[in-house]
Protein backbone atom coordinates (compact mmCIF):
# COMPACT_ATOMS: atom_id res chain seq x y z
CA UNK A 1 0.00 0.00 0.00
CA UNK A 2 1.29 3.45 -0.81
CA UNK A 3 2.22 5.55 2.19
CA UNK A 4 2.33 9.31 2.46
CA UNK A 5 4.66 11.34 4.70
CA UNK A 6 2.50 10.73 7.77
CA UNK A 7 2.62 6.94 7.05
CA UNK A 8 -1.14 6.68 6.63
CA UNK A 9 -2.39 4.52 3.76
CA UNK A 10 -3.49 6.45 0.68
CA UNK A 11 -7.00 5.30 -0.19
CA UNK A 12 -8.65 6.59 -3.34
CA UNK A 13 -12.32 7.44 -3.06
CA UNK A 14 -14.67 5.71 -5.49
CA UNK A 15 -16.64 8.31 -7.46
CA UNK A 16 -20.15 6.89 -7.23
CA UNK A 17 -21.74 9.90 -8.96
CA UNK A 18 -19.46 9.48 -11.98
CA UNK A 19 -20.22 5.77 -12.11
CA UNK A 20 -23.99 6.33 -11.84
CA UNK A 21 -23.86 8.99 -14.57
CA UNK A 22 -22.15 6.47 -16.86
CA UNK A 23 -24.79 3.87 -15.98
CA UNK A 24 -27.55 6.43 -16.68
CA UNK A 25 -26.07 7.18 -20.11
CA UNK A 26 -25.91 3.45 -20.88
CA UNK A 27 -29.50 2.91 -19.72
CA UNK A 28 -28.55 0.82 -16.69
CA UNK A 29 -29.66 0.97 -13.09
CA UNK A 30 -27.81 3.20 -10.66
CA UNK A 31 -25.96 1.72 -7.69
CA UNK A 32 -25.82 2.42 -3.98
CA UNK A 33 -22.65 1.32 -2.22
CA UNK A 34 -22.05 0.84 1.49
CA UNK A 35 -18.32 1.28 1.02
CA UNK A 36 -16.87 3.98 -1.25
CA UNK A 37 -13.16 3.85 -0.37
CA UNK A 38 -10.96 1.01 -1.58
CA UNK A 39 -7.26 0.53 -0.85
CA UNK A 40 -4.97 0.21 -3.85
CA UNK A 41 -3.64 -3.35 -4.24
CA UNK A 42 -0.05 -3.83 -3.04
CA UNK A 43 2.05 -5.24 -5.90
CA UNK A 44 5.73 -6.11 -5.81
CA UNK A 45 7.55 -8.00 -8.53
CA UNK A 46 4.31 -8.79 -10.36
CA UNK A 47 2.67 -10.42 -7.31
CA UNK A 48 0.26 -9.31 -4.63
CA UNK A 49 1.96 -8.73 -1.28
CA UNK A 50 0.63 -8.24 2.23
CA UNK A 51 1.50 -5.31 4.50
CA UNK A 52 4.78 -7.05 5.46
CA UNK A 53 5.82 -7.49 1.81
CA UNK A 54 5.21 -11.25 1.83
CA UNK A 55 3.98 -12.64 -1.50
CA UNK A 56 0.32 -13.75 -1.47
CA UNK A 57 -1.70 -15.19 -4.33
CA UNK A 58 -0.71 -15.73 -7.95
CA UNK A 59 -0.10 -13.37 -10.86
CA UNK A 60 -3.69 -14.07 -11.89
CA UNK A 61 -4.86 -12.85 -8.48
CA UNK A 62 -2.75 -9.72 -8.92
CA UNK A 63 -4.24 -8.95 -12.36
CA UNK A 64 -7.78 -9.61 -11.09
CA UNK A 65 -7.28 -7.32 -8.09
CA UNK A 66 -5.70 -4.62 -10.29
CA UNK A 67 -8.55 -4.77 -12.86
CA UNK A 68 -11.20 -4.65 -10.13
CA UNK A 69 -9.47 -1.66 -8.56
CA UNK A 70 -9.41 0.15 -11.93
CA UNK A 71 -13.10 -0.57 -12.45
CA UNK A 72 -13.97 0.76 -8.99
CA UNK A 73 -11.89 3.92 -9.49
CA UNK A 74 -12.58 4.72 -13.14
CA UNK A 75 -15.92 3.01 -13.73
CA UNK A 76 -14.37 0.91 -16.51
CA UNK A 77 -11.20 -0.96 -17.43
CA UNK A 78 -10.28 1.19 -20.43
CA UNK A 79 -9.10 4.75 -20.01
CA UNK A 80 -11.02 5.88 -23.11
CA UNK A 81 -13.78 3.29 -23.55
CA UNK A 82 -15.90 5.22 -26.04
CA UNK A 83 -15.28 8.17 -28.27
CA UNK A 84 -17.02 11.37 -27.26
CA UNK A 85 -19.21 12.94 -29.89
CA UNK A 86 -20.70 16.38 -29.73
CA UNK A 87 -24.32 16.84 -30.65
CA UNK A 88 -25.04 19.98 -32.65
CA UNK A 89 -28.51 21.27 -33.35
CA UNK A 90 -28.52 23.91 -36.08
CA UNK A 91 -30.90 26.78 -35.41
CA UNK A 92 -31.83 25.42 -31.97
CA UNK A 93 -32.18 27.55 -28.87
CA UNK A 94 -31.11 26.88 -25.28
CA UNK A 95 -33.42 27.61 -22.38
CA UNK A 96 -33.13 27.37 -18.58
CA UNK A 97 -36.29 27.52 -16.47
CA UNK A 98 -37.00 27.22 -12.75
CA UNK A 99 -39.65 24.65 -11.90
CA UNK A 100 -41.18 23.96 -8.50
CA UNK A 101 -41.62 20.28 -7.64
CA UNK A 102 -44.45 18.78 -5.59
CA UNK A 103 -42.51 19.42 -2.35
CA UNK A 104 -41.98 23.11 -3.02
CA UNK A 105 -38.31 22.81 -4.01
CA UNK A 106 -37.08 24.88 -6.94
CA UNK A 107 -35.27 22.94 -9.63
CA UNK A 108 -33.47 24.25 -12.70
CA UNK A 109 -34.52 22.52 -15.94
CA UNK A 110 -32.29 22.93 -18.99
CA UNK A 111 -33.70 22.36 -22.47
CA UNK A 112 -32.67 22.57 -26.09
CA UNK A 113 -35.55 23.57 -28.37
CA UNK A 114 -35.15 22.38 -31.95
CA UNK A 115 -36.46 24.06 -35.12
CA UNK A 116 -39.38 21.62 -35.39
CA UNK A 117 -40.49 22.44 -31.82
CA UNK A 118 -39.11 19.23 -30.32
CA UNK A 119 -37.75 19.73 -26.78
CA UNK A 120 -34.70 17.84 -25.52
CA UNK A 121 -34.19 17.87 -21.74
CA UNK A 122 -30.59 17.89 -20.55
CA UNK A 123 -29.21 16.09 -17.52
CA UNK A 124 -27.24 18.32 -15.10
CA UNK A 125 -23.88 16.86 -16.16
CA UNK A 126 -24.32 17.69 -19.87
CA UNK A 127 -22.34 20.66 -21.09
CA UNK A 128 -23.90 23.24 -23.40
CA UNK A 129 -22.03 25.39 -25.88
CA UNK A 130 -24.06 28.10 -27.56
CA UNK A 131 -22.83 29.00 -31.05
CA UNK A 132 -23.99 31.62 -33.55
CA UNK A 133 -25.93 29.12 -35.66
CA UNK A 134 -27.19 26.71 -32.98
CA UNK A 135 -26.58 24.84 -29.76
Amino acid sequence: MEMNKTTKPIIKEFDLNRFNLAMYKLGGEQLKLNKTKYPKPRIKGGYLVDENGKKIGTKGDMYTKKIMYDILQEGCIDHNPRPRYEDFYEGATYKEIEVEDEYGNNEKVRQVILNDGQIKDLVPEQEVEIKDNGV
